[in-house]
């Protein structure tokens, strides 16, 4: 009896030791995503990681497997994605003051006399840039109207940047504020427009 009960135990104890472990919950590499959420794996179980929202696949196999507790090494590589270009606006320049890569934000100048009209800033996102280039409008101030006024001179319509009209009171009026006027890059006259008064 002895050596079959013993015989038993070696069976039974080959038997545990035979049994497949679990693999617990992998973890991935830098900037990788598990696409599948149990706790524990059975042996043989293949699962799938991606990149993270902003990166993209660099290289490497993005699947494991895990055999007898263990899982296979992980070689997904995911790198930052990278908007590249946003293009170029007339009358301006695009700046990447932080670069071009998810995250990082583009900034547009207008060039002198010009204004913006959009968003000045820009962020990369994870499908490319957020937004359309803005554009930059030349900058045109509305002719002045003063009642009880007359032209004298200066520029004619349309009045760009840094334009000046100079104007005088009909006879019988007297003007109160400047008689000459420049369009700013706000597309107002600056100072304020004068009036003629009795």
């Amino acid at each position: 009896m002895g050596v079959s009960y013993f015989l038993y135990l070696s069976c039974l104890g080959l038997a545990i030791t035979a049994q497949d472990q679990d693999c617990s919950r992998p973890v991935g590499g830098p900037n990788t995503v598990l696409t599948d959420n149990r706790e524990t794996y059975p042996t043989g179980t293949t699962v799938t990681f991606e990149c993270e929202t902003g990166y993209i696949t660099a290289g490497g196999n993005p699947r494991i497997t895990c055999t007898d507790g263990t899982w296979s090494p992980l070689s997904l590589k995911c790198e930052r994605r990278n908007c590249g270009s946003a293009g170029e606006v007339e009358n301006g320049q695009v700046d990447y003051p932080e670069g071009t890569e998810f995250g990082d934000k583009l900034v547009v100048h207008c060039n002198t006399g010009f204004a913006l009209v959009g968003r000045q800033e820009i962020i990369c996102g994870s499908q490319g840039w957020m937004d359309r280039l803005p554009v930059c409008e030349e900058v045109d101030c509305l002719d002045p109207r003063i009642p009880n006024s007359e032209f004298v001179q200066g520029s004619r319509p349309p009045h760009g940047y840094k334009a000046t009209v100079t104007f005088e009171c009909k006879p019988g009026y007297t003007m109160e504020g400047s008689d000459t006027l420049t369009c700013q890059i706000n597309s107002q006259w600056s100072p304020g427009l004068p009036k003629c008064s009795k």
